[in-house]
C-alpha cells in the first residue's frame, strides 16, 4: 500500500502541473483599445461588439478618455458600434432647480458626439484569442 501512495504523489503533481500549464492560455480575447472621432479621443461613451453572424451575445465597455478595456470576449468577427453624447448638466441643488423653474427653461437634449452614421461606426473587426490592441478611428459623415 505504501508503494502505491509513493507512486501516486509524483503522478498527482504531474497532473496538477499539466493543468496549470494548459489552463494559463487565453481562449477568449482581451482587448485594450482606443476610440477616436476626427482624430481626437472620444471623451466618454460606450463601445459595443456584436457577433457578425448574429449568434451569441453582445459585449460592451465604457469609453473614458478614448480608452476601453474588454476582457473575456469570444474570438470571431464582431460589428463595432460606438455611442457618445455630450455630458448633460446636472442640477445639484434646489436653488438651481428653482432658478430653472422660474426662468421656465428646459435643458436641451444632449447632442450626439458620435453619430450612428459616423464613418467607421459599424465596421467589422476580428477578435483573436489572447491580449490584443485595437484602434477604432471614426470620422464625421459627409453631408
Amino acid at each position: 500500500m505504501k508503494a502505491l501512495s509513493s507512486l501516486m504523489a509524483p503522478a498527482t503533481w504531474l497532473v496538477i502541473l499539466l493543468l496549470l500549464i494548459t489552463g494559463c492560455g487565453h481562449s477568449n480575447g482581451i482587448v485594450d483599445g482606443l476610440v477616436t472621432m476626427d482624430g481626437q479621443p472620444v471623451a466618454q461613451g460606450e463601445i459595443t461588439f456584436l457577433p457578425a453572424d448574429g449568434v451569441g451575445r453582445e459585449w460592451s465597455a465604457p469609453i473614458m478618455a478614448g480608452e476601453f478595456h474588454l476582457h473575456e470576449i469570444p474570438p470571431g468577427d464582431k460589428i463595432v458600434r460606438v455611442t457618445a453624447m455630450e455630458p448633460v448638466p446636472v442640477i445639484t441643488s434646489t436653488a438651481e432647480l428653482a432658478q430653472q423653474a422660474a426662468a421656465k427653461t428646459k435643458s436641451a437634449p444632449p447632442r450626439e458626439i458620435v453619430p450612428a452614421n459616423a464613418i467607421g461606426n459599424g465596421q467589422t473587426v476580428t477578435i483573436k484569442a489572447g491580449p490584443q490592441p485595437l484602434q477604432i478611428k471614426l470620422s464625421t459623415p459627409q453631408r
